[in-house]
């Protein structure tokens, strides 16, 4: 444990450098005033905290203790007639020059597969939270841009998505808004992002705009809308786009398997070419047996043939050999309707 004594309740403590890992910091107040106070109970506070390379995040999601998590969420059908191009924001100072590579954003289990979230950054300078009384303003210059990212069941099923932005984005020693706009086809997909209420924050923290009255609103405590500061891209060594620089994985991994689409074994959605592709769908083959025609590959590779079409009539057709026995020849009669051709198997001795 480390032990820093500061005085200013505004200060900043220095702390010494620490390992990547978890930490509890733990707060005692004094005063010598103390003897007036009614109740020394509450001079002690914990607070909980990571220190990573790669993301950097206002909620605690992952690092609070269960038993003292607080989460509620904000999302397209929190406000009438705002169920599209909402925006929710999180507050980061930047200490020193960074790159930021996309935002991660946690979900809550209730939201609906098709909602788009695109990922934006602002200049805090560019965001003035307000409230019903004294409401803010947002030029909507921003910083970065994502594409349109489109969540899917799986999304919802892993409870957070990471959307990259089109490039990595230089950050200054400065104030910036993490920010996403959601868009909901009225409230036909949904999406709520979760946010972290175990510790308080203050009001710029987390900010919502409204499209409905263009303005800006300190409603949020801490919204999961983290930064990611490393390398997005596939992390699967299965993959054809596998990169073993990548930290965080987007859902970008193209696996191999047959990419063209005439052949038996086509793999729909393959990334790149295995070399695994069968034969050509139609192609003559023999499927090994003597009562069938036209045999030809099928999707899956199976080798099939066609059984000889009965001719209606046919069935009630009289066949007769004579002589029988036979030796050498013999000789075929056929009463009844007479096809366009006939094939006769004979087996045995």
């Amino acid at each position: 444990p480390v032990t820093i004594a500061f005085y200013n309740m505004n200060e900043f403590p220095n702390l010494p450098a620490l390992a990547l890992g978890r930490y509890n910091a733990y707060f005692t107040l004094t005063s010598d005033q103390m003897a007036q106070e009614g109740d020394t109970t509450n001079n002690f506070g914990v607070r909980y905290f990571e220190v990573t390379n790669d993301v950097y995040s206002m909620d605690g999601i992952g690092v609070h203790p269960e038993d003292i998590d607080v989460y509620t969420s904000i999302g397209t059908n929190s406000f009438t007639d705002n169920a599209d191009e909402m925006m929710l924001m999180t507050y980061y100072e930047i200490f020193a020059p960074a790159e930021v590579n996309g935002l991660q954003v946690f979900l809550t289990s209730t939201s609906v597969a098709g909602g788009e979230i695109t990922a934006l950054l602002y200049d805090s300078t560019e965001v003035s939270p307000g409230d019903a009384g004294n409401p803010g303003v947002a030029t909507l210059s921003f910083e970065a841009q994502s594409s349109p990212y489109i969540t899917s069941q799986a999304d919802i099923d892993s409870g957070y998505v990471i959307i990259p932005f089109d490039a990595p984005v230089a950050l200054s020693a400065m104030p910036y808004y993490a920010a996403v706009q959601l868009i909901s086809n009225s409230n036909t997909y949904d999406t709520r992002v979760v946010d972290d209420l175990t510790v308080p924050q203050p009001g710029m923290a987390s900010c919502i705009y409204l499209p409905s009255d263009a303005t800006v609103y300190s409603n949020g405590n801490a919204f999961a809308i983290r930064l990611i500061m490393n390398t997005i891209g596939c992390n699967d060594a299965t993959a054809c786009d596998y990169d073993p620089a990548v930290t965080y994985l987007f859902q970008s991994c193209q696996y191999p398997g047959c990419t063209d689409d005439q052949a038996c074994n086509y793999t729909p959605g393959a990334g790149c070419d295995d070399g695994t592709c069968g034969a050509q769908l139609g192609s003559a083959c023999d499927d090994g047996s003597a009562t069938t025609t036209n045999d030809v590959i099928l999707p899956g590779c199976a080798c099939e043939g066609s059984a000889p079409t009965l001719v209606e009539g046919v069935s009630n057709a009289t066949v007769q050999f004579f002589p029988n026995p036979a030796s050498n020849f013999m000789t075929l009669s056929f009463n009844g309707v007479r096809p366009n051709g006939m094939e006769f198997i004979v087996t045995g001795k």
